[in-house]
């Protein structure tokens, strides 16, 4: 299976997935307030902490089924380990789902801090997203399982049909007074049960038929529960690092402005578009190279990879970050909504460009199957990270916790890369950082500067700075474009065909 067909339908698929959410969000403000908005933030960050129930079985389901095809499992120990996931997936879902809707009185009267939204209200669309995540988080681990088949094209497709669904047919409802906030997450949870049924239905129809009965036993998970709990609690840590100021402004922010502060997280959150799709590609092709032992296919494409998310994360990022106000006013058409949140998106999109790169050297530990370096790297950095972020956002509210995101992740990039790559892969880091990182990012942040200081403050109407925006964005992609080798030897390519014909 291609690597780059693969990587293709991704980008077509989350960018699709991405732009429908981002493009209904000021319909969402329009018609449900931003203080309904902020309930869309909470859902958000509690389907982030439920991923920390994971215990690092969907993971290690794809990098299993990663293996089986390449030869080092049998399909029906692919079955019983599936089987035996699924149990207890399904138990802890209806455990935890349970405890948000028991919750979600103490939630919605002590822990949010709502103005006009009636305090029973907000509780039963709590005990909505309660129901809804745990769903949604069983879905995940049929996900890893058909990315382990690197069945994606499909994948992708399915995704974007439930995008759609979810996000889009909401919304005349929503128009027309038929459903408020409750009536939401209603519709949110009934979409995810299908998809659910849906995803199940395409994992064991990817799996090879066996003549003998698949039994139902946890015995399965007793080789690769060793890298499980590694993977579950190297995910409770990154969890922490990347919620834990959602967390504390969700306490400290009133629900209205924890709605701006979604806002702006939500848009910046768009730079991880350019490393998503790549890597989602890129874990289980990594996985089958070393079942196959092939070191040197593995340093390949990996420093492949990095330059290719570098080359798009960065004019991304610097977009976001440079224009975010013209950015935020073009797609809301809300000056207040703009003014506020612009600083959250400069903030938390450069810090998410870093993060793209910083991400790098788990990949390259996920791969050979052990995480260990991982974890001490992210455990020592969060014991750094959550007293500032508690005394930022406490002091400074959400610009205080954006300051704090960038140095974290900056200097997650240049220094834990570093250490990882010298201890793991001797010699790579130079060649890695000064050919596959420093390239793109010098000269689309060079150029991005100096438009920005150079043309006078974007005006005019909400079509024109949309325009006036792509532009820019598209420039400082060819920009990036062109300094990745792979790319100006493909143009080359076609003008020597040019040339011939």
């Amino acid at each position: 299976m291609s690597l780059a067909r693969n990587a293709a339908a991704n980008y077509v698929g989350q960018f699709y997935v991405a732009g429908i959410s981002i493009v209904v969000v000021p319909l969402y403000i329009k018609y449900l307030g931003i203080e309904a908005y902020g309930l869309v933030g909470v859902f958000s960050m509690i389907q982030a902490w439920f991923q920390m129930l994971d215990l690092g079985m969907s993971p290690t389901l794809g990098r299993e089924i990663a293996r089986f095809r390449g030869g080092a499992m049998s399909g029906l120990a692919v079955r019983e380990l599936l089987r035996a996931m699924e149990s207890i997936f399904c138990a802890v879902a209806v455990v935890a789902g349970a405890s948000i809707v028991v919750s979600a009185n103490v939630v919605a009267s002590h822990w949010l801090k709502v103005e006009h939204i009636p305090v029973e209200v907000v509780a039963a669309a709590v005990r909505l997203i309660g129901l809804t995540v745990a769903v949604r988080w069983v879905s995940g681990m049929y996900r890893s399982a058909i990315t382990g088949f690197e069945a994606q094209v499909w994948l992708n497709g399915f995704n974007m049909a439930i995008a759609t669904t979810r996000a889009v047919v909401v919304v005349p409802f929503l128009a027309f007074g038929i459903i408020g906030i409750v009536g939401f997450f209603a519709f949110q949870f009934s979409v995810s049960a299908v998809e659910c049924v849906a995803l199940a239905w395409k994992t064991y129809a990817r799996l090879p038929r066996e003549p003998r009965r698949t039994r139902l036993s946890l015995a399965p998970l007793h080789g690769v529960m060793r890298f499980s709990l590694s993977i579950a609690f190297a995910a409770v840590v990154w969890t922490t690092i990347t919620q834990v100021d959602r967390l504390i402004l969700s306490k400290t922010l009133t629900l209205p402005e924890f709605g701006t502060f979604t806002l702006g997280v939500v848009v910046a959150g768009t730079v991880g578009l350019a490393a998503g799709p790549i890597t989602q590609a890129l874990l289980p092709r990594l996985a089958l190279l070393s079942a196959e032992r092939n070191e040197a296919g593995i340093l390949e494409l990996y420093s492949r990879a990095t330059q290719w998310v570098c080359t798009l994360s960065a004019p991304l990022a610097l977009t976001l970050a440079l224009f975010a106000r013209p950015a935020l006013g073009a797609w809301t058409g809300n000056a207040a909504s703009a003014d506020n949140a612009a600083p959250i998106v400069s903030l938390y999109a450069l810090g998410n460009g870093a993060l793209a790169i910083a991400a790098f050297p788990y990949y390259l530990q996920f791969a050979r199957g052990d995480i260990r370096l991982h974890l001490a790297g992210n455990v020592g950095f969060l014991v750094i990270l959550v007293p500032l972020v508690a005394w930022a956002s406490t002091a400074y509210g959400a610009l205080g916790a954006g300051v704090v995101w960038v140095a974290h992740s900056t200097l997650f990039a240049l220094m834990w890369t570093w250490f990882v790559h010298r201890r793991l892969a001797p010699g790579l880091h130079v060649d890695w950082f000064l050919r596959r990182v420093l390239p793109s990012w010098a000269t689309v942040g060079c150029i991005g500067l100096f438009v920005r200081w150079s043309l006078p403050p974007l005006s005019g109407g909400r079509v024109i700075t949309a325009l006036a925006l792509a532009a820019i964005g598209i420039a400082l992609l060819l920009a990036s474009l062109l300094t990745h080798p792979e790319f100006r030897a493909r143009l080359r390519v076609l003008a020597a065909r040019n040339e011939t014909n």
